[in-house]
């Protein structure tokens, strides 16, 4: 099978990546994730556009997805975004980080971005969705659903409703 690096642009980013940070994988997995991820964004997500920044890496059984939302980020020092990887042998989803600009709180962006991680995780049959919430945003995240992990209360996770196959049938 044809492999090539495991970084996916929108089509209008010329940013080259480190060459730590690429991975070899099969092509059509990386297009495939690319392709499922971005069909999330531009039908639920009201703030999509077309030319936002997608970058999807895959390595070794991990998929890193990163979003930016242009047209909810007023500046440079202001942006809106989704950060979140995930582990397709484990079956579990880490959101590293979601950011709304200030001049955007309070409008729904926050929870629409967790939803298409959510929505990414079911679509790549992803079961538990995993977050370390800042002590600030902690009331946000149980409103979402997410409740404290048995060992440790910081660490915050949500199951999902995924039905993963099972292998050999």
């Amino acid at each position: 099978m044809k492999t090539t690096q495991a970084l996916y642009r929108s089509p209008l980013s010329s940013d080259e990546p480190s060459t730590s940070a690429v991975m070899t994988v099969k092509t059509e997995t990386v297009s495939d994730i690319y392709q499922t991820v971005h069909g999330i964004l531009s039908a639920d997500f009201c703030w999509f556009d077309k030319d936002d920044p997608l970058i999807v890496e895959c390595g070794t059984g991990q998929v890193r997805v990163f979003y930016l939302s242009r047209r909810a980020s007023p500046g440079s020092d202001a942006t809106t975004f989704l950060k979140c990887r995930f582990n397709l042998e484990s079956s579990q989803m880490w959101i590293g980080s979601i950011q709304v600009a200030a001049s955007y709180r309070r409008q729904g962006l926050g929870r629409q971005l967790v939803q298409m991680a959510e929505e990414i995780a079911h679509a790549m049959e992803i079961g538990v969705v995993t977050v370390f919430p800042l002590t600030s945003s902690q009331h946000f995240w149980s409103k979402m659903g997410y409740t404290s992990k048995p060992r440790t209360a910081r660490v915050l996770w949500k199951h999902l409703n995924v039905r993963v196959p099972v292998m050999g049938i």
